[in-house]
């Protein structure tokens, strides 16, 4: 279940939940999830906006509130591991994420965290921030 979307938030990711293809079946993964996961867990109020199909469960996230932009196919990612490290193969990638399907209330959430793992979130996004006087940048490198 759901969350209210109308609640205030502390703290906002935005990008993809995957489905992470692993040894013996599939697993939530994305910065989108574990990120929420770990302020959820640190007290914040915290909400997702993701783009995903409307099938996907996510029982992990079920004390996060999350805006869904339907799909087709959630990002799907298949990890093996190598004696060289780890091969990631992306075989689905879910829509693409801007400032409009930030539900209005959201975007006031006291931290944004952008957190793409699939080039998903369109640069634009941190314009519409920005007009309402959020948007600080940190260029990681």
């Amino acid at each position: 279940m759901q969350k209210s979307l109308a609640q205030p938030l502390d703290y906002l990711v935005i990008g993809h939940v995957t489905q992470d293809l692993v040894e013996g079946g599939v697993m939530l993964g994305g910065t989108a999830s574990y990120a929420s996961l770990t302020a959820h867990a640190l007290g914040q109020r915290t909400g997702v906006v993701t783009s995903c199909p409307k099938w996907l469960q996510m029982p992990e996230l079920k004390t996060i509130a999350i805006f869904r932009k339907y799909c087709q196919y959630a990002t799907t990612f298949e990890n093996i591991q190598q004696s060289d490290g780890r091969r990631q193969i992306i075989h689905h990638s879910a829509a693409m994420l801007d400032v409009e399907d930030v539900p209005e209330n959201w975007l006031s959430s006291t931290i944004v965290h952008l957190g793409p793992v699939a080039a998903e979130i369109a640069p634009s996004i941190i314009q519409g921030f920005s007009q309402i006087g959020r948007a600080s940048c940190r260029e990681r490198v």
